[in-house]
């Protein structure tokens, strides 16, 4: 029998990082978390950026824990979300800090873009959905505000891609990140000359797309000396964080979804080949890159965003609570007292969310709630009607009939919302395990190492190293009458309803 190996997943979030252990026997992964920090947002002159220097040392900091803790490691694995990057100059020196996707930087830029390349024709090169904050649009703005900035930059690395460089010195764009910037051709996994020229830039600025589960390198010689540390090898995981967790989902056979739910919520299937269509063209789903040559066929939905950032502002105003203290008794909460659309424009960055909710309701002649455990019910109540909504468009594209969710990630410890969705879609949902992403992470790594040979072990790994916990319909009727009166809302609400 082969020693278990010790492997390390740097899995980041808009909100925070954790360095995660994964402790693997050739038979069962044991995760156990070594360091949890906070992920910096700065605000300079009115936008929003990253503290990529202090991100960069809290990694460092993960890597040290976990070495004193095991005196080894087996590998280095870094996942975050999507479509952030840097500029660097040809010393690769950074060009300012990065952007920070929800900033007012991007208003107005996608419908500037269209004229020089229209939707259509960016959807039929690259099979991604349209949102503004997707790195097409993003260094959009960039050439139009900076021109002569680019005479400068040299080099566009997405966040993992950057965070790879600076612990091994190798410049690289990983497939399944890079997919998810609107520049990448869906069926050749190369650059889009079309898109680059449209946004006026050269294609030397980003190197061939590297694909996950390979070594990048070793871990550089003075980061080992100022962590007083021995070698380890970095591994290519897939980066963006939804690519890494879909290889965790426990899945067999057919017929089946899922539902990487955190502060977004990423629902879709699995898919051997892009599926470029009509529908799926008028319906927004994605085709982002995934580990073991799959597209992940999705739709991005808001998630728990609204729930978070209404928990912030009730703590600012000191109400102090628990998510399990707001799920609880919320689950006592009236039923569908209200109807709202999470995906709605007016929730991506509002100043105070529980206002912004009300005014939603208001404006759609629903009444205004004020009591906080009820107004996390309507927010549950929004994603699980959501999700029914994504589920149907899904079954027609496919033209098939989807039987079982599997919801993954932190959300799937959400007892209440995993009940809702069942009963909202009227599909068995299976939940877990919560750590996909660093649990994905770290298959990757094993499969790097040569330890798994593909995705069918991998989620054969999983079933075996966690509980999973199943929920099924029970109030369908009741919510089928609900959302009724959901999209009876919907048409009243007009363009506010719009995302």
């Amino acid at each position: 029998m082969r020693p278990e190996k010790i492997f390390l997943a740097i899995d980041l979030g808009a909100g925070s990082g954790r360095g995660i252990i994964g402790k693997f026997d050739n038979k069962k992964v044991e995760l156990e978390e070594v360091n949890r920090f906070d992920n910096q947002v700065i605000t300079l002159f009115g936008h929003d950026y990253w503290n990529i220097y202090d991100l960069y040392e809290k990694i460092k900091d993960s890597i040290k824990k976990a070495f004193i803790k095991y005196n080894k490691l087996d590998g280095i694995g870094i996942d975050s979300w999507g479509v952030d990057f840097v500029f660097l100059d040809r010393y690769g020196n950074l060009i300012g800090l990065p952007n920070m996707y929800r900033d007012s930087r991007v208003d107005g830029i996608p419908e500037k873009f269209y004229k020089i390349i229209p939707k259509e024709e960016i959807y039929k090169e690259t099979g991604i959905q349209f949102l503004k904050l997707n790195s097409l649009y993003q260094i959009y703005s960039f050439k139009l505000d900076y021109p002569e900035m680019f005479n400068y930059v040299d080099r566009i690395l997405f966040l993992p891609d950057y965070l790879n460089y600076l612990l091994t010195g190798e410049k690289l764009n990983e497939y399944t990140i890079s997919s998810t910037s609107q520049m990448l051709r869906a069926d050749t996994k190369k650059w889009s000359d079309k898109i680059l020229k449209g946004i006026g830039i050269k294609s030397s600025l980003f190197s061939e797309v590297n694909e996950p589960g390979n070594k990048i390198g070793n871990l550089d010689s003075k980061v080992r000396e100022e962590l007083s540390i021995e070698n380890i090898e970095v591994f290519q995981v897939a980066s963006h964080d939804t690519a890494s967790a879909i290889v965790a989902v426990p899945s067999k056979g057919e017929d089946w979804a899922y539902l990487s739910s955190g502060t977004w919520s990423l629902l879709g299937v699995e898919l051997d080949q892009p599926l470029i269509n009509e529908d799926s063209y008028l319906n927004n789903y994605t085709n982002e890159g995934g580990a073991f040559n799959k597209i992940r066929f999705l739709k991005n939905v808001s998630g728990l965003w609204l729930l978070q950032e209404s928990k912030r502002i009730w703590e600012e105003n000191g109400f102090k609570y628990t998510y399990d203290e707001l799920i609880s008794n919320a689950s006592k909460a009236k039923p569908f007292s209200g109807f709202i659309n999470t995906d709605a424009d007016i929730f991506l960055k509002p100043d105070n969310m529980p206002q912004a909710i009300n005014e939603f309701l208001e404006r759609t002649s629903q009444n205004k709630i004020s009591d906080h455990f009820l107004m996390v019910r309507v927010i549950l109540e929004g994603l699980a009607f959501k999700y029914r909504e994504v589920i149907e468009v899904l079954d027609k594209i496919l033209n098939k009939k989807l039987k079982i969710l599997h919801i993954i990630g932190g959300g799937s410890k959400n007892m209440l919302l995993n009940q809702m969705t069942a009963d909202s879609t009227g599909l068995q949902v299976i939940a877990g395990p919560s750590e996909a992403t660093a649990l994905g992470n770290i298959l990757l790594q094993a499969k790097a190492n040569g330890l798994i040979s593909g995705l069918e072990e991998a989620r054969e790994i999983v079933r075996n190293s966690f509980e999973l916990k199943s929920f099924v319909p029970q109030d369908k009727n009741i919510w089928d009458s609900a959302y009724i009166e959901y999209k009876k809302i919907k048409e009243k609400a007009g363009d506010l309803w719009k995302n």
